[in-house]
């Protein structure tokens, strides 16, 4: 049996001072609000990735991967790079699609 839930909320109960109280339950209602967030993005980009797994072509996947993943990252755009190994040129598209190569 985890004793460390009971232990914490003795622990708190037996401060003396209301402000170390107030700060110990700030603190873990923080940690808390925190990985709630961490463990929300996860799951939104875990449903964005099953989202363009299926993808009709390697230009749609482009696409999508932008369209999609920037949002989670809070980013304008988000790049998935493409090596052709027949010249050795990188690629990717953009949201409009328009191509874009780099050695």
């Amino acid at each position: 049996m985890e004793f460390g839930s009971q232990a914490f909320s003795s622990h708190i109960v037996d401060l003396k001072d209301n402000f170390e109280k107030k700060e110990a339950i700030t603190l873990v209602t923080s940690q808390f609000l925190s990985f709630q967030d961490f463990s929300e993005k996860v799951n939104i980009l875990l449903i964005a990735l099953f989202s363009i797994i299926d993808p009709t072509s390697i230009e749609d996947l482009m696409v999508n991967v932008n369209c999609v993943m920037s949002p989670i990252f809070m980013a304008d755009n988000v790049h998935l790079w493409m090596s052709d190994a027949e010249t050795g040129f990188y690629y990717t598209i953009n949201r409009n699609g328009s191509f874009k190569r780099c050695l």
